[in-house]
């Protein structure tokens, strides 16, 4: 009877460790697929994107998530302030939002939450998300725009604009605009 009993105990011992093992396998083995643990925090960030050697903007975040993934990126959750400068490297224009995230496999940054880009002209964009393409040097968005001027507010669903906002087209403009009269 102790024979039978030592076998039957040894046998449910041996298929408990080795089922155990087997799930812990996967776990491990699931884990070590999940890349999205390989993540390095980069505080007080300064980034410089330059075309053909000229600095076209300035990139500040406090804080910077980087998620080295298949298609990496980073996530910028305690917002992102942006200069643009001209040719003279002199500032003409500068957006800053309360969150941001960079894909830099596709050149766009997408910034979110109380965005607003100024002009060196002063006039002023108030969305709520707005994407910049840093390799065709456009901002773009689908979302109500309200645009401030010196003597005027715009509204639009939407715009299209050059990375510096010194052009830009409404989508859907209202809003009352000042027509010359060279009648």
């Amino acid at each position: 009877m102790k024979k039978k009993s030592f076998f039957f105990v040894s046998v449910f011992l041996f298929v408990m460790a080795f089922c155990s093992c087997e799930n812990d396998m996967a776990t491990i083995k699931k884990i070590a697929s999940l890349k999205e643990f390989n993540v390095e925090t980069v505080k007080d960030v300064c980034t410089i994107y330059s075309d053909k050697g000229l600095v076209k903007a300035q990139l500040k975040a406090p804080l910077v998530l980087e998620y080295n993934v298949k298609e990496p990126y980073k996530e910028l959750p305690n917002g992102v302030l942006v200069l643009f400068y001209n040719a003279e490297k002199k500032e003409d224009g500068r957006l800053k939002s309360k969150y941001g995230i960079s894909y830099d496999f596709k050149n766009i940054i997408v910034v979110k939450n109380d965005v607003e880009v100024v002009n060196v002209k002063g006039e002023k964009l108030n969305t709520d998300e707005l994407t910049w393409d840093t390799k065709a040097h456009i901002l773009f968005t689908d979302k109500p725009v309200k645009i401030t001027t010196g003597k005027e507010i715009l509204f639009g669903d939407g715009l299209t604009a050059k990375e510096d906002f010194s052009e830009y087209k409404i989508k859907h403009l209202t809003g009352t605009v000042k027509v010359k009269n060279d009648l």
